[in-house]
C-alpha cells in the first residue's frame, strides 16, 4: 500500500508523539503481514498528519476512558479518536466469488466452451443499520 521509505518517512517524523515503547510496539505491527499492520499503518499516518496541526498524544492514558489511539489539542478544537480499518476478509470466505470462477474455467475447458459469461456480484443488506450483514 505505502512504499518502506514512505512508511519509514512517518515513523521518523512520529518520534516527538509517543515514547520508546510506544513507537517500538508500533514498528513490531507495522512489520506484520496481516491486517494487523494495516491498522498500524494508518494510525500511523493519522497521528503524523494531525501533527501537524496541534499537539497530539499517541495512545494516551486518560480517566475514565479506555486508551484511545489519539489525544489531539489545538487553539480550536480538542478530541480523542480510535483508529479503525473495514476488511472484507469474512465476506470473500462467506462468498467464494473466485472458487465460483474457478470452477467455471474449468468447465469452460473440460467442454471447450469459447467466449464465458459475465458475472456480476452485488450486496444485499441484512438486518438493521449498524448491526446489519452484507
Amino acid at each position: 500500500m505505502f512504499s518502506r521509505r514512505a512508511i519509514q518517512a512517518l515513523i521518523d517524523e512520529s518520534a516527538g508523539t509517543m515514547n520508546a515503547l510506544q513507537l517500538a510496539e508500533l514498528v513490531r505491527r507495522l512489520n506484520k503481514t496481516d491486517e494487523v499492520s494495516i491498522e498500524a499503518v494508518w494510525e500511523l499516518i493519522w497521528v503524523v498528519t494531525i501533527a501537524r496541526c496541534g499537539e497530539v498524544m499517541y495512545e494516551p492514558r486518560l480517566p475514565r476512558t479506555s486508551f484511545p489511539d489519539i489525544y489531539f489539542k489545538s487553539e480550536r478544537l480538542e478530541f480523542v479518536a480510535d483508529v479503525a480499518t473495514v476488511s472484507d476478509a469474512g465476506y470473500e470466505k462467506e462468498n467464494p466469488v473466485e472458487e465460483l470462477r474457478d470452477e467455471l474455467d474449468k468447465l469452460y475447458a473440460k467442454h471447450r466452451v469459447v467466449g464465458g459469461f459475465d458475472l456480476k456480484f452485488e450486496a444485499k443488506h441484512i438486518g438493521v443499520y449498524r448491526d446489519n450483514k452484507v
